[in-house]
């Protein structure tokens, strides 16, 4: 006996607001009204965390769900367009559904279409929030950052209060942080230190000590114990490019 098809979490998401869309306008649900608008909004949720397209990698890939999406889910019309085949549009698509996002939102649709009441669906949304912030990389943070974290684990004699110090810690490597402090900065400056960093333009001199001083170099003295400050690591950078410079006398 074959295999029944199970549709992908894309026409699941598609036909779960068509039908809420059409209860909404029934007299016949009227009774629900304020449930079926909770499960709207909740649905619009969903699909604004698959059009953020944070859990795709690739960005051909990226293009051609975008395709898809947007001409209605039609696999044929995707494949003739970037000039691929249909099996490897529907291919594609069942990966990135069964496979990436079925662990992030399958529960937690199932759940929502199964809502009775306003903490039903309250319960599902905190599963599908839960369920995108770890199964994704985490976007609040600079690349790079999150995965120095150590392993996620919970402690119920700890509570967020608990943990004020290593909250203000993360902060300071926020996307939003780094934003703000960038947004103050000299940007003409900012722009000579990036030329430096990915051209072949400027000193030898300086290249050298700005890549040392962004790779910790000047963070220890040895003997000592403890690292220096930004402060005290920068006045070490330009005392070594003074003493490299071939007119210091």
């Amino acid at each position: 006996m074959p295999r029944k098809h199970h549709p992908s979490i894309f026409r699941e998401l598609k036909d779960f607001y068509q039908d809420i869309k059409a209860r909404l306008s029934d007299d016949v649900y009227s009774g629900d009204v304020d449930l079926n608008h909770e499960k709207l909004k909740n649905i619009r949720e969903m699909t604004k965390f698959i059009e953020s397209f944070s859990w795709v990698k690739k960005e051909d890939m990226k293009h051609r769900i975008i395709f898809y999406l947007k001409n209605g889910l039609n696999a044929e019309k995707t494949a003739a367009h970037f000039g691929v085949t249909k099996d490897a549009i529907e291919a594609s698509i069942k990966y990135y559904s069964d496979t990436v996002l079925q662990p992030i939102i399958g529960a937690a649709l199932k759940d929502l279409v199964q809502s009775e009441d306003i903490i039903s669906v309250n319960t599902a949304m905190l599963k599908f929030r839960r369920s995108a912030q770890s199964k994704v990389p985490n976007n609040y943070f600079l690349p790079g950052i999150f995965e120095l974290l150590p392993e996620q684990g919970f402690d119920y004699s700890l509570t967020l209060e608990d943990c004020r110090s290593e909250v203000l810690l993360l902060t300071v490597f926020t996307r939003s942080n780094a934003e703000y402090l960038f947004k103050n900065a000299n940007r003409s400056k900012l722009s000579y230190i990036r030329n430096l960093l990915c051209s072949n333009n400027g000193s030898d001199i300086e290249l050298e000590g700005l890549r040392l001083l962004l790779e910790g170099k000047f963070n220890t003295i040895e003997g000592e114990d403890g690292g220096l400050s930004n402060q005290d690591q920068l006045d070490r950078m330009f005392q070594c490019m003074k003493e490299q410079s071939p007119f210091n006398v």
